[in-house]
């Protein structure tokens, strides 16, 4: 608390996920930082019934211990936005919830409509969806997800995905690969799976495959 205080950031403290759930349903946060290993109630459930109750405006940043693949995704799925791994520097929490600020304020005045395929996105509304469903992604997985729209069916490369998403400070491309697999796990639940494609050292692109299945 003390270091972002410094900083001139307010800081408002937890001590367990149901106070925090309150907390953050009761008052306007820019954004909350919640941990994994909450007591009375976990992280993960405190983002999936902040979501619920107060919908998907305010950026989430997760703090864990665990470095899996799998809970990663599960964070994501709950609805958190971004995530840091235990042990971290005060300075990138700083960075990584300034640039999740930063992206909330841009897409809340932009009321612009991206489509490819039967793939959409309201950015007025910051919803996904396909073929009229709702594809539900974490606010990184949807910014990728309007770089790759804009550009389709051209290829955007990592390092400009990177620094679109996460600005000066970008992380290292292992966290863009575990972004870009939960938007294509979200994109595949909704049967849409084939439309995000890898360029092996290159980038991303979204394509829809030829009627000859090339």
């Amino acid at each position: 608390m003390e270091f972002l205080e410094r900083r001139s950031h307010e800081v408002d403290l937890a001590v367990d996920g149901r106070t925090g759930l309150k907390m953050a349903c009761a008052e306007r946060y820019d954004a909350l930082v919640v941990d994994v290993q909450l007591p009375r109630l976990t992280g993960l459930e405190l983002c999936r019934r902040f979501r619920v109750e107060r919908g998907t405006r305010t950026p989430m940043l997760i703090l864990t211990a665990r470095d899996t693949l799998e809970d990663k995704l599960e964070g994501f799925e709950a609805g958190a936005d971004d995530y840091l791994v235990k042990p971290f520097e005060l300075r990138e929490l700083l960075v990584r919830l300034e640039s999740l600020h930063r992206r909330a304020e841009g897409s809340s005045i932009d009321g612009e409509s991206l489509s490819y395929g039967d793939l959409d996105l309201d950015l007025a509304k910051w919803e996904v969806r396909f073929r009229g469903d709702v594809v539900k992604l974490s606010r990184i997985g949807t910014r990728i997800l309007e770089l790759l729209l804009r550009s389709a069916p051209n290829i955007v490369r990592r390092e400009v995905i990177r620094e679109q998403v996460w600005g000066k400070h970008p992380p290292s491309d292992g966290v863009l690969r575990t972004h870009v697999y939960a938007v294509r796990k979200a994109l595949g639940g909704a049967g849409a799976g084939e439309l995000l494609h890898t360029v092996h050292g290159v980038g991303y692109n979204l394509r829809v495959r030829d009627t000859d299945g090339s």
